[in-house]
């Protein structure tokens, strides 16, 4: 090391002993820079330093102001440690109470749709046409296969169908069941949706009796019953197919279906969808609604054994259950996690204890605290906000894992700083004149508060803001992630001080009276104590020849290109991503509903993708001109080449011109309805006037797609138009296609035309999805930015940390698209945890490294104060790394998107966080150092410059155990005992 730091530490060598003995209230106490003393080969002439006085005289006024913080707060913990600590486990169990009594419930419809985004307002639009019973309208689809994977168009799975039709209609109540109402009893305009299956059912019994014949043998279809798709008529009256029957394959031509001896074209009907669709009961409550939901998906999925079909039952309640089992079967893993961390905390302890050879039975508690402190820490914090109302949502099952990860962190930090402060109290104590050396519990404690405190703070901080800048993102479900992610880090901050700090006060005090009695002991066993001296040294070695190497400018050329590649593959990946948002993402692998959405995007979507069109402002129908208007908005989406044409549209128009020309046929239903040309010039399609064509049997359907106003005056209506293609698949296209007819829509002003489509709100978040994430992530990094400097407020430093902390992050992106994971929801949920996470291992770093330049008063070297970054944090970074690690690992067993990218995500920040943490940022800030001296300090004689020229390192000088020179093993060491 530096000659300079040797010397300043000799001269002030002889008033330590004093000032050390002399000097212990907490008004002179000093701050952890004061702790400093020679390495094991120093020597005797160097038995003590004092940096205090150097130290106070470099600290910033902010890093004065926490050294005088955290040491008060230390000196108050120690003071009243169980006070404290039953005032925290009290506050943990009253808020934790609500945690049971909170009904975890997420909104699948509008929580993963940003702010201000189109759906919203169509969906209200769509809610206000339903408004006349308080609620939205029931909506149940059924999606029925042939048990033995054939066509559903056979007489025995079609009789299964029908009776499974019945079953659900009459059967089933929704209130007691005794008073209750069945589907037929509140279905009101929709109870013939799933008519036309029946009479296809009807006519395929016929039609396969022993007995039948066409009219005329060389017919396709009999003219009385036509059971063709998509159209089939039943004496006259034609029936649309296409509702309910997908993926039909139809006959190649007439003659292959003559051959077959079928009166139907289809060949093969691989799915049928039946829908149960109706008002709200007026006097139903949403929870009965729900109910009765439950009850027929539980039927259906659990209970119901038939040997020709198989039934899958859909529905918002069933989805909404099933978002919420994808979040409770995280939890039980919470407690493997923990299993798994404690074992790892418990060893790597014992293993860094041995080398300090501070091993005591304590540790152990101390290890097993250091995992259950964040845990508490996030139940207090969600408790908390369930107390204040928030909503307590599926994605929050992650916060436990996230706050862990950090927690454990922390505590190792504490674990680490607490036995290396016990070693220099102890050797301090040894070498003080006299053998008298003032020490106390409340001083370690203080000092370890005053060692830890900062980075415990920059971290926390920094993962904090990354949260807080989430909150304003315009999606309901990132903004309640983040919000508890925010509340239980900053509740897990405070635990580390008030709830893990007294513990270590109660075992430290264990320890401290144990001292004397392991003193003698390692006395009495030198063999013992000539192995841990063998082990420090061989470590030491190793890590200063890294140091060594890592300040090379060879390697810093190295690094240079290394990162360099690793930023080209991880920006490309990164623009390449995916934006993305499938229903499936937000359910378990094994949800039944994952198998439904496999049909739909198979048969349904390319077959029969349906958009409902709603026109608020009808205006005056009697008009020639307001008819057209509306016939032209409807043709409009007509022309669109995805349509399947006008004969697929459900458009009450086109069955009122059929009804009012049957009507002036019929000179009976003339007579009674008065319609005449004259007549028909003044039809001002009130509710009364229209009464004949709703109440006709053909045409009662139609009741549910009108709406007139209290005076009887048509208000408002809406049609359904189908439209077809296996491009419709791909949510990209579906996307386009939404913007099409929103497109149309907003052509029509004066109709106030509104659409409304069941996947828009998915839709519109692809969008959002890029904008907001890279938004999000600059603002969050301009915060992490402006922390460190804050906290360091040294300009190369801070670049360095944050330029880390950006490289982390790229690093991280790019990887996660190249592990085939989309731009969605969830990936942007993790983005904003990946970089608050990102900033732990370049903040810790980077904090340490300015400290250590502080404290020495610019007189170490870059190489020495890497040795002493490396020496202070390494181990702990990597006891948090790689426990984090074993402990995501164990949310792999659970079939679920949401864990994947959880797990995918930490794998990649911890992974990259270390290589930069340890790595990258001391590389860069020896080189750095290097260009600073080069420029900006004295120049030194042209022979020290050829020394320092051949003094190179590699691996194999990394790596080697062979004692290093004398020379240079004297010099100061802030460290206690040099090593991990």
């Amino acid at each position: 090391m530096d000659a300079a730091a040797s010397s300043a530490a000799s001269s002030s060598g002889s008033s330590v002993a004093g000032a050390a003995i002399a000097k212990n209230a907490p008004s002179s106490y000093p701050s952890s820079a004061a702790f400093t003393m020679v390495s094991s080969e120093a020597s005797n002439d160097d038995q003590l330093s004092d940096s205090t006085q150097l130290s106070e005289e470099h600290l910033t006024l902010f890093m004065k102001f926490m050294d005088f913080c955290f040491r008060n707060l230390g000196y108050f913990l120690a003071d009243h440690a169980k006070l404290v600590l039953t005032f925290v486990l009290i506050f943990t169990a009253i808020t934790s109470l609500k945690i049971p009594f909170t009904k975890q419930e997420d909104d699948l419809k509008t929580g993963y749709t940003p702010k201000g985004a189109r759906s919203h307002v169509e969906m209200a639009a769509y809610q206000s046409f339903y408004e006349k019973n308080g609620a939205e309208p029931i909506a149940l689809a059924m999606f029925i296969e042939a048990k033995d994977g054939g066509s559903m168009a056979r007489v025995d799975q079609l009789n299964e169908v029908v009776t499974l039709l019945d079953n659900v209609g009459n059967e089933f109540k929704i209130g007691d069941n005794a008073t209750g109402l069945n589907f037929y009893e509140f279905c009101t305009d929709f109870c013939e949706f799933n008519e036309p299956l029946r009479h296809f059912r009807n006519g395929m019994v016929i039609q396969s009796s022993p007995g039948y014949e066409l009219l005329l043998p060389e017919d396709l279809y009999d003219s009385r019953i036509n059971l063709s798709f998509p159209f089939m008529s039943v004496l006259g009256r034609e029936l649309d197919l296409s509702p309910l029957f997908f993926g039909v394959k139809k006959y190649d031509s007439d003659d292959a279906q003559r051959a077959a001896h079928r009166t139907t074209n289809i060949e093969h009907l691989p799915l049928i969808l039946l829908q149960f669709r109706a008002d709200k009961p007026v006097n139903a409550t949403k929870e009965e609604v729900a109910n009765w939901e439950r009850q027929i998906v539980h039927y259906y999925h659990n209970k119901f054994v038939n040997d020709y079909i198989k039934v899958h039952v859909l529905g918002i309640t069933f989805a909404g259950d099933e978002i919420v089992r994808n979040g409770m079967t995280l939890f039980p893993f919470i407690s493997v996690g923990f299993l798994i961390m404690s074992t790892f905390s418990i060893i790597t302890v014992f293993i860094s204890a041995y080398y300090f050879d501070q091993w005591t039975v304590h540790k152990i508690s101390l290890a097993l605290t250091g995992c259950i402190c964040p845990l508490l820490a996030t139940s207090s914090a969600l408790g908390t906000l369930f107390w204040f109302g928030f909503r307590f949502g599926t994605i929050l099952a992650v916060t436990p894992f996230l706050v862990m990860a950090i927690g454990v962190d922390d505590a190792f930090l504490m674990i680490h700083s607490w036995q290396r402060i016990c070693v220099e109290k102890r050797d301090l104590r040894r070498r003080a004149p006299g053998g008298i050396y003032g020490d106390s519990l409340r001083d370690r404690i203080a000092a370890m508060v005053v060692d830890v405190g900062p980075s415990v703070s920059i971290t926390s901080v920094t993962n904090c803001l990354a949260f807080i800048v989430g909150i304003f993102s315009p999606t309901p479900e990132i903004v309640l992630f983040c919000a508890g992610n925010a509340v239980a880090i900053f509740f897990d901050y405070v635990y580390q001080f008030l709830l893990f700090t007294p513990i270590i006060c109660i075992a430290g005090d264990f320890e401290i009276k144990s001292e004397p009695k392991r003193e003698r002991e390692i006395i009495a066993n030198p063999a013992k104590q000539a192995r841990i001296k063998a082990l420090q040294n061989c470590l030491d070695r190793i890590l200063r020849n890294y140091c060594r190497w890592a300040a090379d400018g060879f390697t810093a050329l190295l690094v240079t290109l290394i990162l360099i590649v690793y930023w080209i593959v991880s920006v490309r990946s990164a623009l390449s991503i995916n934006p993305s948002i499938t229903p499936n993402k937000l359910f378990l692998g094994n949800s039944p509903i994952n198998e439904m959405n496999m049909l739909r995007e198979k048969y349904i979507l390319p077959n029969y993708t349906a958009v409902n069109v709603f026109v608020n402002n009808v205006g005056d129908l009697s008009l020639p001109h307001q008819q057209k208007r509306v016939r032209d908005l409807i043709g409009a989406y007509e022309a669109l080449p995805e349509c399947l044409g006008p004969r697929y549209t459900h458009f009450w128009m086109r069955d009122f011109d059929n009804f009012l020309q049957t009507a002036e046929e019929d000179e009976e239903v003339h007579e009674k309805t008065i319609l005449n040309s004259t007549l028909l010039s003044r039809f001002t399609f009130t509710q009364k006037e229209m009464a004949p064509f709703l109440n006709w049997p053909e045409y009662k359907h139609w009741n549910g797609f009108i709406r007139f106003t209290p005076e009887g005056k048509m208000d408002k209506f809406f049609a359904v138009i189908g439209f077809h293609g296996p491009e419709l698949v791909s949510w990209t296209k579906r996307g386009e296609l939404l913007n099409k007819w929103r497109g149309i829509a907003d052509s029509f002003p004066d109709l106030e035309a509104w659409i409304f489509d069941d996947d828009s709100q998915f839709l519109d978040q692809i969008e959002t999805l890029i904008p907001v994430t890279v938004q999000s992530s600059i603002a969050t990094l301009i915060c992490m930015a402006l922390v460190c400097t804050v906290f360091m407020y040294n300009l190369f430093t801070v670049v360095v940390a944050t330029l880390s902390i950006m490289s982390v992050c790229i690093g991280v992106f790019g990887f996660l698209a190249m592990w085939n994971i989309d731009l969605d929801p969830i990936s942007m949920a993790t983005t904003i945890m990946s970089i608050g996470f990102s900033v732990d291992f370049p903040a810790h770093a980077s904090f340490h490294y300015y400290r250590c330049g502080i404290e020495s008063g610019g007189k170490w070297s870059a190489e020495e104060r890497i040795y002493h970054v490396i020496s202070s944090i390494g181990f702990p970074l990597l006891q948090c790394g790689i426990s984090t690690i074993f402990f995501v690992f164990c949310l792999l067993f659970i079939p679920s998107y949401m864990s994947e990218v959880f797990v995918k995500t930490m794998v990649l920040v911890i992974t990259f966080g270390l290589i930069h943490g340890l790595f990258v940022i001391p590389v860069a800030l020896c080189s750095l150092s290097r260009i600073h001296d080069f420029f900006f300090a004295p120049r030194k004689p042209i022979s020290d410059a050829i020394k320092k020229l051949r003094k190179t390192s590699s691996f194999k000088e990394m790596l080697s155990v062979n004692k290093v020179n004398p020379a240079e093993a004297k010099n100061v060491s802030k460290i206690t005992v040099p090593g991990l």
